[in-house]
């Protein structure tokens, strides 16, 4: 028998986080002297794991909110999506991003600049747009995410 009670920090476990220096020049229009010495760019990638019995694994993101030590506190509402275009909220299919493979949602170039340390992230996910696809079965399974915000 199949569970279809989908539970969404499970599919999340493998979201990765990455946050990258930025060191010299890159030519870009964002001036040096602009970015305060102590900042890094910010990009964020999503994966998943393989799910067995899944078609098709459907999440829509609207907003990110990371969180610092130090009060720092960061929105993304702009998400880039597979065809490098900057949207407002950005709907993934999980399955096609697996493991090192991943669908970069937020890119260097939109210019999100971070001090270095420890954050936490939480990602607001619309409902009506997540949703599971299972093997041999048209049927949309709802992902319930708890009050539509998830913690990593």
């Amino acid at each position: 028998m199949i569970n279809k009670n989908f539970i969404i920090p499970f599919l999340f476990t493998p979201i990765i986080l990455a946050i990258s220096a930025c060191g010299g020049s890159d030519n870009s229009s964002v001036k040096a002297k602009e970015q305060p010495a102590e900042q890094a760019k910010f990009s964020l990638g999503i994966s998943d794991a393989p799910i067995d019995e899944a078609d098709s694994v459907f999440i829509e993101i609207d907003e990110i909110t990371i969180s610092g030590s130090e009060t720092e506190t960061t929105v993304i509402s702009e998400f880039t999506n597979e065809n490098n275009e900057i949207v407002a909220t950005i709907k993934i299919n999980l399955l096609d991003f697996q493991g090192t493979d991943q669908l970069k949602i937020v890119d260097e170039a939109q210019g999100v600049t971070m001090s270095p340390g420890t954050y936490s992230m939480e990602l607001l996910v619309v409902d009506a747009g997540s949703y599971v696809l299972l093997d041999n079965d048209a049927t949309e399974y709802s992902i319930k995410v708890p009050s539509s915000r998830v913690s990593v």
